[in-house]
């Protein structure tokens, strides 16, 4: 890897890249590139077409693909929601641990290709990472529409598709006052209803996978991202073990990390954020090819 990868930065279901802008500074202070993707079920409303989770997949999977095209490296950042497509995307982008060409004929999901580009990924996906993220157990439908109820009373879906957060600075913002937290909180997008969710394999656990897990999140509480993470901590520890068996230099360093912070931390800690992230990355030039990479001569 020639240079720093462009961190992809996919924000969850009802923030935008505004919510992301004290992150993107601290990126930029660092002098780390970056890049961000709204997901395709924010910032819409009706009338028209109901976008849907295949959506979400395939803006994610063109977001890394273009830049992949263009031979830049990839670390992938996903918020929140964004973790459950990001993951499907990733499944689409990995086959035992090399990115795919991205020959969509033997694929049935339908997602559509970026038009007039040829296929030739120049780049690599070097990190995937997960900040107060959802995942789910492949091969498993998950509707939202099953956690609208008593036991999770902040969440509703409306007649027209939509979802809705009954206090978003409860939930998101909470490390800041309600008087600052306000222009996070305007700022929060119109999101649709996703429709079932679901993983087609457990592919995407072959990429190299870090989790920073908020112990302050509302959204999301400490317990509920541990238990959905806990796969990740035993990685970990197996890896750790091998490690010093072995007398071997870590190269990508921890894969769990745990902030003190909300459901979008970087609204008071951006500087650790951007800091997680840059560790993620620090020793990968140069070897992002061993797991991550393609060969150039490797496609027609």
């Amino acid at each position: 890897m020639a240079s720093t990868p462009t961190f992809i930065l996919v924000p969850g279901h009802w923030h935008t890249p505004t919510h992301l802008r004290p992150l993107t500074t601290a990126l930029s202070d660092r002098g780390l590139p970056y890049k961000t993707q709204q997901l395709h079920t924010v910032g819409r409303k009706p009338p028209g077409p109901r976008p849907c989770y295949s959506d979400d997949v395939s803006v994610i999977y063109t977001a890394v693909t273009t830049e992949l095209l263009a031979g830049r490296d990839v670390c992938l950042v996903l918020h929140s929601y964004a973790g459950v497509p990001g993951a499907e995307a990733v499944n689409c982008l990995l086959k035992d641990g090399v990115v795919e060409t991205p020959d969509f004929r033997r694929w049935d999901f339908g997602y559509a290709p970026p038009e007039g580009i040829p296929y030739k990924p120049l780049g690599s996906l070097v990190k995937v990472v997960f900040i107060a993220a959802y995942t789910i157990p492949a091969g498993v439908n998950i509707d939202p529409k099953d956690f609208v109820g008593p036991s999770n009373p902040g969440f509703s879906i409306d007649s027209h598709n939509m979802t809705h957060m009954a206090s978003p600075w409860h939930f998101f913002f909470s490390d800041l006052p309600l008087s600052a937290a306000k222009p996070y909180v305007d700022a929060c997008a119109e999101t649709y209803y996703v429709g079932p969710m679901h993983l087609t394999s457990e592919r995407w656990k072959k990429a190299r996978v870090s989790t920073l897990i908020c112990a302050k999140d509302n959204a999301i509480p400490r317990s509920k991202q541990e238990g959905m993470w806990e796969w990740l901590v035993k990685r970990e520890e197996e890896r750790d073990d091998a490690r010093m068996a072995e007398e071997e230099e870590d190269e990508w360093g921890k894969m769990v990390e745990w902030i003190d912070a909300c459901h979008a931390p970087w609204v008071k800690k951006a500087d650790d954020v951007a800091a997680f992230l840059a560790r993620g990355i620090a020793n990968a030039k140069g070897k992002a090819k061993v797991d991550g990479g393609v060969e150039r001569s490797g496609w027609a």
